[in-house]
């Protein structure tokens, strides 16, 4: 027991103490019920409250709970002693009393009591720990916290031996000494004018004897006690006690047949006068027709404590209470037999928080692209979280608790409540209500639930919604209002639309069609949920080393949950899809590979998927397959993830039609899938230059070896910065493909790019093809390349046609005088 309680500001090193390790639990994100070992939940949540400082073992129990640092470990320990002593200051400063009264001049209890606290403030108000180990000469009568705690707080008056302690204690110096105030012979004297009460004056009665003079005493022993005082602070002396039989109390039990069973043993015990547990016994073993044989602790735990006992030993207590209570024996016994039957075969709901798997309460498997599934990836904790365990905590020690998280789907909701209830300790259990056989089971095992039970309300709004929701939510209410059941702990989850629905106020005009249910909410705590992984979220989520959650962050930046949680929804959904959506799909992931950066208008979609089908499929298809096609890749799974999205941007191609783009995660599913891209798909892309890059279209065809795919429209007008084809033909060029590039250099020079004659003619004369190239080197001079006759000249006198290069010399300075 600690020293008397005085109220402590909330700022100073207290505050500061308390600060500190509220920090420590929030880094490490951990609840009360994680953290509690040796330390109860209650003792933790006071450590950090910062009306007092807590003791140093609780401090270093809490900062290794919450992973602390040696560093951590020495700033609480500086940050403790402080508070340690302005707690003594503040102490000393608000209890010291106004003045000390001299033992010559103690006349009341009141007296005592003062001097004795000041003396204790004065001896700089230790630890009543501290205090009671207090013994330099070893010889001290010994003295109790408990004792101590007493005096101080003038719980009641000293005895003489408690006061004569407690003085040697206040009195006594660090080196031995004596204080100046070291004089037990006065303070007994004092003690006995306090205690001693005024003389009679009554002539039938004699005078009082005078207590033993306090000289005279031994310090070993107590004088006599004094007569009894008149003053309302003393406690008239005992008389002798009177041992009087206690009533039996009736446990507290959930409903159920066990309930049931000892309310009818307690009724008839009551109505028996409530006999001892030595008479019924004796009664029970005075009645030889009975098969029991119970002890008086078996007694006691069937009536008292409600634990279920042999059914034997139940009929033969029945029996006895039954004939005391003149009941009828026969109809007693056949009741009691049914109830006891019932109470072996019935099952409590729910089942121990270790038992479930969270996938079956409605935690989404966990699957990243091109990785096996998993269980469960890390959890990372939100801000959502602390808040979460803060209520588990208050429903730990006691206080029933509704909490509902509200958020979008695929944002986290249902793991969040799974992570929190997963270390509740024993005897905790959890319920799940749906999916039953029938909405009355459900109302009956809700109506039997225990205390410490989780009552998991996993998509709340399919229990709370209509008349059957009604129903539930009124019994769940009168569950929770119950004072003599509990405590329990509702967690559900809301998607937000749902969550205003239930607290948005209802119309005036019309009926409330869910009262109960929004009254539910009234009394719940409702937790934000976001989707939306903030920086360090998102960068905990690369560095913790689990495939499948790294590679979900790698995709998105912030929707890391719906992309984890909703992928493999996705996957699912465009692999049961119908051939025209598979070909959709197909289509734009194609196009994503080969290098579309831009989404793919609808013409360009529906063109690019055709050879995805099979013909005979094709010829089957109705009429409005492009836009039945189009509404199933649209319609989002859990998460908002769909395989194709409309883009708000405006189309590539100028023209008011949509616009679609591949989903992120079914984009790099798929990479490798696709193989090389059917005809449908490079014509369409060649068709629609703004939608790729057309330079990146000829890598992608040289890549795929299918540059004979590509074939580029006629230019309206030259375009001298276009230079796609040259980078074509210089492709075919690379691979040795002659023929092929020279007609790539022709349809280049023809849009427009006159370099295409020149770079032609070069290609030739390096492939000693001298005669070939000079007919390209005419064309480039025509074209206004003068450094093409040059170039030509060079080429015929390196064939050593020495004659012919002589005059393409001579035309060379005559183009350049």
């Amino acid at each position: 027991m600690g020293r008397p309680k005085t109220p402590l500001t909330g700022q100073g090193p207290v505050h500061t103490l308390a600060q500190r390790l509220r920090t420590l639990r929030e880094r490490a994100g951990k609840p009360y019920h994680a953290m509690s070992g040796a330390y109860s939940v209650a003792t933790l949540a006071r450590a950090d409250r910062g009306d007092r400082p807590p003791r140093w073992p609780t401090v270093l129990a809490y900062a290794r709970a919450c992973d602390a640092t040696e560093q951590d470990l020495t700033d609480l320990q500086q940050l403790w002693r402080a508070a340690s002593h302005s707690q003594a200051r503040a102490r000393r400063n608000t209890d010291d009393p106004t003045r000390f009264i001299a033992p010559a001049y103690i006349t009341t209890v009141e007296d005592l009591h003062t001097s004795l606290h000041y003396l204790y403030l004065a001896s700089g108000a230790p630890s009543l720990r501290e205090l009671c180990r207090r013994d330099p000469t070893g010889r001290l009568p010994a003295l109790s916290r408990t004792t101590a705690h007493s005096l101080l707080t003038q719980r009641r008056p000293p005895s003489l031996s408690t006061m004569i302690a407690f003085l040697a204690r206040c009195l006594t110096t660090a080196d031995g000494g004596a204080h100046r105030h070291h004089d037990i012979p006065a303070w007994k004297e004092a003690w006995t004018r306090a205690l001693q009460p005024p003389a009679t004056t009554d002539p039938a009665r004699p005078a009082t004897p005078a207590p033993t003079p306090a000289s005279t005493a031994t310090p070993d022993t107590d004088p006599p006690p004094p007569p009894a005082q008149r003053t309302a602070s003393v406690r008239p002396a005992p008389g002798p006690r009177i041992k009087r039989p206690r009533t039996l109390p009736r446990p507290n039990l959930p409903p159920g047949p066990l309930k049931d069973l000892n309310a009818l043993l307690h009724d008839a015990y009551l109505a028996a006068g409530a006999p001892t547990l030595d008479t019924i016994a004796a009664a029970i073993l005075e009645d030889d027709h009975l098969r029991g044989a119970p002890s008086r602790d078996t007694i006691r735990r069937g009536l008292a404590t409600g634990t279920a006992i042999g059914q034997a030993d139940t009929e033969a207590i029945a029996s006895v209470l039954a004939d005391m209570a003149t009941w009828d024996r026969t109809s007693m016994l056949q009741t009691i037999r049914e109830l006891w039957v019932a109470s072996r075969t019935h099952t409590t709901p729910g089942r121990p928080i270790t038992d479930y798997d969270p996938h079956e309460l409605g935690v989404h498997p966990i699957a990243a692209p091109n990785s096996a599934a998993t269980p469960l990836t890390p959890y990372i904790p939100r801000p959502h979280d602390l808040e979460l365990h803060d209520h588990i905590d208050r429903a730990v020690t006691g206080r029933s608790t509704v909490v509902f998280l509200v958020g979008p789907s695929a944002s986290g909701k249902t793991r969040a409540i799974w992570e929190a209830v997963r270390h509740l300790p024993q005897p905790w259990r959890l319920w799940r209500p749906w999916p039953a056989p029938d909405p009355e089971s459900v109302l009956t095992e809700l109506q039997h639930l225990p205390a410490c039970t989780v009552i998991w309300l996993d998509e709340a709004q399919h229990s709370l919604h209509g008349p059957q929701g009604e129903q539930f939510t009124t019994t769940l209410r009168s569950v929770l209002g119950d004072p003599t059941r509990g405590p329990f702990l509702v967690l559900g989850t809301l998607w937000p639309h749902y969550a205003n629905e239930f607290t948005s106020p209802p119309s005036h005009t019309e009926p409330d069609p869910a009262p109960h249910a929004r009254a539910l909410m009234q009394q719940a705590a409702l937790l934000a949920v976001r989707e939306h992984f903030t920086q360090r979220e998102h960068q905990t989520a690369l560095e913790l080393g689990d495939e499948p959650l790294r590679q979900a962050a790698q995709l998105t930046e912030t929707r890391v949950l719906p992309m984890l949680t909703a992928g493999p929804r996705l996957r699912s959904r465009y692999q049961t899809a119908p051939p025209a959506t598979q070909a959709l799909v197909k289509a734009a992931a194609a196009a994503r590979a080969l290098g579309a950066v831009h989404p793919l208008p609808q013409h360009v979609l529906l063109a690019a998927a055709v050879d995805y089908l099979d013909p005979l499929v094709w010829e089957l298809l109705p009429d409005d397959w492009a836009q039945t096609a189009i509404a199933h890749a649209t319609t989002p799974v859990a998460g908002g993830l769909s395989m194709l999205h409309r883009s708000r941007r405006p189309s590539v191609t100028d023209t008011d039609e949509h616009a679609y783009a591949l989903s992120d995660y079914l984009a790099h599913t798929l990479t490798g899938e696709t193989g090389t891209p059917p005809d449908s798909v490079w014509k369409a892309l060649t068709d629609t230059p703004a939608v790729i890059d057309q330079d990146t279209l000829i890598a992608a065809a040289h890549r795929h070896g299918r540059l004979d795919a590509i074939t580029p429209p006629a230019p309206t007008a030259p375009n001298p910065t276009d230079s796609p084809l040259i980078a074509g033909a210089r492709l075919l060029h690379a691979q040795g493909r002659i023929d092929e590039a020279l007609n790539w250099f022709e349809r280049a020079a023809a849009a427009g790019h006159h370099q295409a004659w020149l770079e032609a003619a070069t290609m030739l004369s390096d492939q000693d093809r001298t005669e070939e190239a000079l007919t390209w080197y005419e064309r480039a001079a025509h074209a206004g390349h003068t450094g093409a006759l040059s170039q030509a000249a060079s080429a015929l006198a390196a064939s050593g046609q020495i004659d012919e290069a002589l005059r393409w010399y001579e035309r060379a300075a005559a183009h350049n005088p």
